[in-house]
């Protein structure tokens, strides 16, 4: 079981941190058994919170299953 994703993405900019926000909200944190999420650089979520957390596991899972797929 995979634990801890480090996602790195590039380059900065409003449609970076949005696409970026998007692709980490997709991750089901809970049923992938992930404890732990990094992201650089630092990603502000749509809510402007600096946690992406509840925005993870709120959203859906066909990202973190193809991240998973090759972890």
């Amino acid at each position: 079981m995979v634990e801890s994703i480090a996602v790195t993405l590039t380059p900065e900019g409003k449609a970076y941190r949005d696409r970026a926000a998007d692709l980490i909200a997709e991750l089901d944190v809970t049923e992938r058994g992930l404890t732990h999420i990094t992201v650089e650089p630092p990603l502000l979520a749509p809510s402007g919170h600096s946690s992406v957390a509840a925005e993870m596991s709120a959203r859906g899972q066909k990202f973190a299953r193809r991240l998973v797929a090759f972890a």
